[in-house]
């Protein structure tokens, strides 16, 4: 299994909002620290999932 995975969601805020599931199943079948990449707006959306561990800004 793998112990990082990088997701990258550049997209527009509705995007972000439907990764949000697809990050938390990420989390619970791989048990792998997630990362995500993403547009400033994006940061909140993804500061408020426990799934997620580092967001890194792409601007």
């Amino acid at each position: 299994m793998p112990k990082k995975i990088l997701v990258i969601q550049t997209a527009f805020l509705g995007d972000a909002v439907l990764s949000f599931p697809f990050i938390q199943i990420l989390k619970q079948k791989t048990g792998a620290q997630i990362d995500v990449v993403t547009i400033p707006v994006n940061v909140e959306i993804f500061a408020s999932c426990p799934a997620v561990s580092v967001i890194h800004i792409f601007r």
